[in-house]
């Protein structure tokens, strides 16, 4: 399942500069709010990453895991500032108005699994 199928099926909005999406595969799934957690049982090297945190830190994250999106749930939108950052550094930030338990259930149906 690539990115740009899970945007689809999800009706995800894309917030960072375009990018092939058909050409990135998530390598698994997390979803948390902690980013501590995150940093500490969250995915690697391209996981994808579900939460409603929206500030400049889950750049950071996303950056040191190596992660290949963070998509940002429940009508949240990151600033400018870091939608910018995150363009820098190459991770795809997706939002939704959708709570994050249903995205985390359907990326499991689509095939997305945990870490």
């Amino acid at each position: 399942m690539t990115l740009a199928q899970i945007v689809e099926e999800l009706d995800l909005t894309v917030l960072t500069q375009p990018r092939d999406l058909a050409q990135i595969v998530p390598t698994c799934g997390y979803a948390s709010d902690m980013l501590s957690r995150v940093m500490a049982r969250g995915p690697r090297e391209g996981g994808l990453w579900v939460t409603i945190q929206s500030h400049m830190n889950i750049v950071a994250v996303g950056a040191v895991l190596g992660l290949c999106a963070i998509i940002v749930t429940e009508g949240e939108v990151p600033d400018a500032d870091t939608l910018a950052r995150a363009n820098e550094m190459g991770i795809v930030i997706l939002s939704t108005d959708k709570p994050t338990f249903w995205v985390v259930g359907n990326l499991w149906r689509l095939g997305v699994r945990d870490v």
